[in-house]
């Protein structure tokens, strides 16, 4: 009964079936660990993920009563047996213990730094070297929970994140990379880009500019870390902008960086973003230059997003035409 409960909710909010790094993005927030094992426990989570995606999911999962809420704002499974008998979630659960259980660590490593007075991180050599490469992972499979200047995690989410980040601060090579659970891999770079770390960005600017403008991770979503900045913190966006090639930012699957804030309804990153895109038209138009997958326009995925005021300036300001089909000959009005 919980299986067929825990498909029909994904299913209703997704379309397609649990896996991969969205099965991932929704249980990590929602499972705990405790003890130096990886014991499974039930965590809460805040109801108003940062993603549309997420943000569906949890409450489609409340719909079918699978999540209930438990006060501020936040939100929790009904009872372990869901992610006992949810095929899936069991499934997540043993192929990610080894991650688990390295939570489960570095959460006790964090309660003392900050009992401690978060003093500087001290290890040297190859154990800094693992300590870094651990609290890259764990920011990397947060990413989507933890990278926004606006998310906000729960106190001990946030402790761990700190803990996390003074870590990563003290990362020496950009083209490092770190493994996800589904099997891809990003750069430190890109990591740093997500989370807006501008001194480790400088540094590394530093050290390996052309770090910067390449795209040398294996995901076939692979993307740029301008494009990563965009998403969420202005500042880094603009330094980064200001530096690379090609400002478009666009990922290995034709994604430009604009269409970032896009989605998050960001509209001073839209700004830098296509201030940066005119210095680059020469003779196109900023809509062909800025073309997204399948033939859409940046105007389509505005009116998927629902904001009124990107819809009007790209249409406005910038000429993107409200008449210009995508493969299917949809219209933007079709994906409002």
């Amino acid at each position: 009964v919980i299986d067929d409960l825990a498909n029909k909710a994904w299913r209703r909010a997704t379309k397609e079936e649990p896996e991969g790094r969205e099965l991932t993005a929704f249980l990590l927030p929602l499972v705990g660990v405790s003890g130096t094992e990886g014991n499974v426990q039930l965590a809460a989570t805040p109801r108003q993920a940062p993603y549309l995606d997420e943000y569906k999911l949890i409450e489609s999962f409340r719909a079918q009563r699978l999540l209930i809420d438990v006060g501020d704002g936040q939100v929790r499974l009904i009872h372990e047996a869901v992610l006992r008998y949810w095929t899936d979630a069991a499934g997540w659960i043993t192929s990610s213990r080894d991650f688990l259980k390295t939570v489960a660590r570095m959460r006790l490593e964090a309660e003392g730094w900050e009992a401690s007075g978060k003093p500087a991180i001290s290890a040297r050599g190859k154990r800094l070297t693992d300590k870094v490469s651990a609290a890259a992972a764990i920011l990397l499979e947060h990413d989507r929970a933890w990278s926004f200047d606006t998310s906000t995690p729960t106190f001990q989410d946030k402790r761990l994140r700190d803990y996390c980040l003074a870590l990563f601060s003290k990362a020496k090579d950009p083209r490092a990379v770190v493994t996800r659970l589904e099997g891809d891999n990003r750069s430190y770079v890109n990591i740093a880009a997500s989370y807006g770390l501008d001194d480790l960005l400088k540094r590394f600017y530093k050290t390996d500019p052309t770090a910067f403008d390449e795209i040398f991770e294996s995901s076939s979503r692979a993307s740029p870390p301008l494009l990563h900045a965009a998403w969420s913190h202005h500042d880094t966006t603009q330094w980064i902008a200001d530096r690379v090639k090609d400002p478009i930012g666009r990922a290995r699957d034709d994604w430009p960086a604009i269409a970032g804030p896009i989605q998050r309804g960001r509209r001073d990153i839209f700004d830098v973003l296509m201030a940066a895109a005119r210095t680059k038209v020469n003779g196109q138009s900023l809509e062909e230059l800025l073309r997204c997958p399948n033939q859409t326009s940046l105007l389509h995925h505005a009116a998927w997003a629902g904001f009124l005021e990107f819809v009007e300036s790209l249409h406005k300001d910038h000429g993107f035409a409200v008449n210009q089909p995508e493969h299917r000959g949809l219209l933007p009005l079709h994906y409002t």
